[in-house]
């Protein structure tokens, strides 16, 4: 079939309809436009119309993952996901997802890293292993980096918190602290001995 007219869309900014023996066939991004290198008087057969319109797709996809890593970096299943809210093929979503790889958009590990450190001084190493889990990390790594995390480090985020909260600025009964202190801390992902050294602190009599 012959390329009849490519013309600029009215509706969409950056978009070409290509007709074919005069009737539209197809739209596509200037990018794929000009990699192709299609113009009128070209012939082609439905495997090469079929090839420029998965192109096509694979360049819609990768610029809608490029405008979801512009909010936030992002684990490579919450762009497997995002892509597939949008009804991408699985194959152009594997596509996408290979070329931010390439182009070093993506990396699990790095992600994991920012995440932890980002997070730490408000959150205990549960609830950051529940959250990146839930982001999809893989079980190892996240386990690698959480035991980056000292006692001591941990410990600190968790006394700075108990400083910072309205309301734990005073001296409590032991079972008291138990129930606030103790349960704010378990809820931010702290473990037990963790909030048991902090209610150590808070409930400490000066002699």
């Amino acid at each position: 079939m012959e390329i009849t007219s490519i013309e600029k869309c009215k509706r969409a900014r950056g978009r070409y309809n290509v007709c074919l023996e005069g009737r539209f066939e197809f739209s596509l991004s200037e990018e794929v436009l000009l990699e192709s290198g299609l113009k009128s008087g070209d012939v082609l057969s439905e495997k090469d119309i079929e090839k420029i319109k998965s192109s096509d797709e694979k360049r819609k996809a990768l610029n809608a993952a490029f405008r979801f890593l512009s909010f936030r970096p992002r684990s490579e299943k919450e762009l497997r996901d995002k892509l597939s809210e949008k009804s991408y093929k699985s194959e152009i979503i594997d596509a996408a997802i290979e070329r931010l790889r390439e182009l070093k958009y993506i990396d699990d590990e790095d992600f994991a890293k920012l995440w932890i450190k980002e997070r730490m001084s408000q959150k205990g190493k549960i609830v950051l292993r529940q959250e990146l889990l839930k982001k999809g990390i893989d079980k190892k790594l996240i386990e690698d980096m959480l035991e980056g995390i000292n006692t001591d480090s941990e410990l600190q985020a968790a006394k700075e918190l108990v400083d910072k909260k309205r309301g734990f600025q005073r001296d409590f009964e032991r079972e008291e602290a138990y129930k606030k202190i103790g349960g704010f801390l378990l809820r931010r992902g702290f473990n037990y001995d963790t909030v048991k050294k902090i209610i150590e602190l808070k409930t400490k009599k000066s002699p």
